[in-house]
């Protein structure tokens, strides 16, 4: 007799960070429901309205974003925030369709809850990007809180089928603790449109990613001015948002420069920008994914970013420098530049990139598997004596 294959066919991914910001990860969970709702059955993304700017023209995901009273006003608040996300939470639970799975966007505290609690029957999965207390941050009230909301949430990851990781450190701090039998191994995928001929000019530098301390916002700012002292006149554009915003427009206007900050911008709009710079700049102190870092060399973009064990992989593709040298940093990409003057555009550094499809192919048939085995161990159970 043979064994029928598990066949899941509706999953709902849960994506509860701040209202008009988003990161690597949600793009990366985003990306997942819409190759879910192409290959398989139905897929819902349970999230704030702003994620509408980022499904793909014709996604066959569908987003479901329920209102939640005063979620713009509280969330300009750090104070006001853990109360936002945890109403959140409730609402995005109950507003969630019955499916066969749920995923959450990341191991934060109010996406696994909500995963937990949108679909009590079905498996779950949840993406850990990294471990927020490996990473060097500063000791604040902000960064206790996000670890104390980690631990919390990592005692449910228990409940989850499937956890998929990226970050070596991450897997070996999860394997400790939970076994290597839910954990699967996964990676960015990049689909690059067809990128026109590049102008000769491209003496602009990017910088794109959520405006935070922890990916180094303010810091772009001050690399962007040692750059400007240097060679005055460099434009400089920024796509993201988030709450260092307005210290990184005031530290811009003060030193007198090029500074475009562009907020939320469409696909098409973000991989021009990416591919018309001459050189990308990520002083992130911490990654799990990188993925605007691999966006950036499939645009055909160099890359100056902090040595990070998250860009080992990228090996000579990218200008690594010490965390926190800002002098060298800003030395670093205006060599770029000066190697790029004059020249067309090169073709994409990027060592291997693989699409989409492939590495979400790979996703779905890790929870498949998971999922099948753990089937099997319940119906083992019901038939021991």
């Amino acid at each position: 007799m043979t064994r029928r294959r598990y066949e899941p066919k509706s999953c709902a991914v849960f994506v509860t960070g701040m209202v008009d910001m988003t990161s690597g990860g949600d793009i990366h969970a985003i990306r997942f429901a819409e190759h879910w709702a192409e290959s398989r059955g139905p897929a819902y993304i349970i999230g704030p309205p702003a994620i509408q700017q980022l499904l793909r023209p014709g996604s066959r995901a569908e987003l479901i974003s329920p209102w939640v009273p005063l979620e713009r006003a509280l969330s300009a608040s750090f104070a006001a925030y853990p109360a936002l996300c945890a109403v959140r939470t409730l609402i995005y639970a109950a507003a969630a369709p019955q499916v066969d799975w749920t995923v959450a966007a990341s191991h934060f505290l109010s996406d696994v809850a909500a995963s937990v609690l949108g679909s009590r029957r079905a498996n779950r999965a949840v993406y850990v990007h990294h471990i927020i207390a490996q990473q060097s941050r500063k000791r604040g009230f902000r960064s206790t809180a996000s670890i104390i909301q980690e631990r919390l949430s990592l005692s449910l990851l228990r409940l989850f089928t499937t956890i998929f990781v990226c970050d070596p450190r991450a897997a070996a701090w999860l394997t400790d603790r939970l076994g290597p039998g839910r954990l699967a191994t996964t990676g960015n995928g990049c689909d690059p449109p067809t990128l026109p001929p590049m102008s000769k000019d491209r003496s602009s530098a990017i910088f794109l990613g959520r405006l935070t301390e922890e990916k180094g916002a303010t810091e772009f700012v001050r690399i962007a001015n040692l750059m400007n002292r240097r060679r005055p006149g460099i434009q400089f554009h920024i796509i993201g948002m988030g709450p260092c915003r307005a210290e990184m427009e005031d530290l811009a206007t003060d030193a007198g420069l090029r500074c475009t900050f562009h907020g939320f911008v469409q696909e098409a709009e973000k991989w021009k920008l990416l591919a018309e710079s001459g050189v990308f700049i990520a002083p992130s102190h911490e990654e799990g994914w990188g993925i605007a870092v691999d966006e950036a060399l499939a645009a055909g973009t160099d890359v100056v970013c902090y040595a990070l064990e998250a860009y080992d992989r990228l090996g000579s593709a990218v200008h690594g420098v010490p965390i926190g040298d800002l002098e060298l940093a800003a030395r670093a990409a205006l060599e770029v530049l000066d190697g790029l003057a004059g020249e067309a555009r090169h073709a994409p550094q990027h060592p291997g990139a693989t699409s989409w499809s492939t590495v979400l192919g790979h996703e779905i048939e890790a929870m498949l598997s998971q999922a099948g085995e753990r089937n099997l161990e319940r119906m083992s159970w019901l038939r021991a004596p």
